[in-house]
């Protein structure tokens, strides 16, 4: 990144459109956005890979704290091309980036020239489609994970389109000891996951400002997604998750061949939030409507 970029992003720190989560809710683990979170942020948002020739570039802000829609649209080598996400970079300033090299595995950001969005607002969103795989899209922290004790994670996602197999959006840990946010497909045995009988983190998981029981992943989607309709935009946040002993974490979908869903924004709490949960998640729907 050089260093014209640098001074940009600095100038327009000001200039932010909105309160940035991160400057009043400390002590992230890692947070991945298509909006800055941060003012002291200076690095950008995501890595694109072109398709059409496969060629990289970063993505930054824009002035009052988008996603720069504009340099998006201008890495496109024609009118059609399309651009995925190779690095979804962490604000938090932990150096916990998200990457996936493995091209068909990569989230799609910009789709035959149509910038791909989500929510009433219309903001930028990735796309997880896991074209023509069997392990569908998901990207990997490259740097190690420090557990903890208690934590709190907020999403903001939308479910897939009328799919017959339940599938959605995941946050995983490393093997033995992982964990979804919205299990695999099938997979209703909660406190245990799908890696072999792992217990699964004691939890509280509410969707859209609602605390959801039972806790298990067909039951969430059942809740919160379409009935074979179009898929909802929603604001999840699961509190006290015990994720001592992970070493890495993965975002999106390992096993099902499905569609994923979208992901705007993951923040991901090295502390207990669950006092600011509502505050928190009103901030997301401030800004993705």
């Amino acid at each position: 990144m050089n260093n014209t970029f640098n001074i940009g992003i600095m100038a327009s720190v000001s200039h932010i459109g909105y309160t940035p989560p991160l400057d009043v809710y400390p002590g992230a683990q890692g947070a991945w956005s298509l909006r800055k979170l941060a003012t002291a942020w200076v690095g950008p948002a995501i890595r694109v890979r072109r398709i059409s020739d496969g060629a990289f570039q970063d993505i930054g802000f824009s002035a009052n704290g988008d996603l720069d829609t504009v340099a998006l649209l201008a890495f496109m080598a024609n009118p059609t091309d399309s651009l995925e996400v190779e690095t979804w970079f962490d604000q938090s300033g932990n150096g916990n980036d998200l990457r996936q090299a493995t091209i068909l595995q990569q989230p799609l950001i910009v789709g035959a020239g149509v910038i791909q969005t989500a929510g009433p607002n219309g903001k930028p969103t990735t796309v997880w489609d896991g074209t023509a795989v069997t392990n569908n899209d998901n990207m990997q922290t490259a740097v190690g994970w420090t557990g903890f004790l208690d934590g709190s994670q907020f999403q903001v996602q939308r479910m897939p389109d009328g799919v017959t197999d339940l599938s959605g959006l995941m946050f995983q840990g490393q093997v033995p000891g992982e964990y979804y946010s919205f299990y695999e497909s099938g997979n209703v045995a909660d406190p245990v996951d799908n890696a072999g009988g792992i217990a699964m983190p004691a939890s509280e998981y509410w969707v859209d400002n609602v605390q959801v029981a039972p806790k298990n992943r067909d039951q969430l989607f059942q809740d919160y997604g379409p009935a074979g309709g179009p898929g909802n935009f929603h604001y999840l946040a699961m509190l006290h998750l015990n994720l001592t002993g992970f070493t890495s974490l993965k975002v999106g979908q390992q096993t099902i061949v499905a569609p994923d869903g979208k992901c705007s924004e993951i923040i991901h709490f090295n502390v207990d939030y669950t006092a600011s949960r509502a505050a928190i998640t009103a901030n997301q729907q401030a800004y993705y409507g």
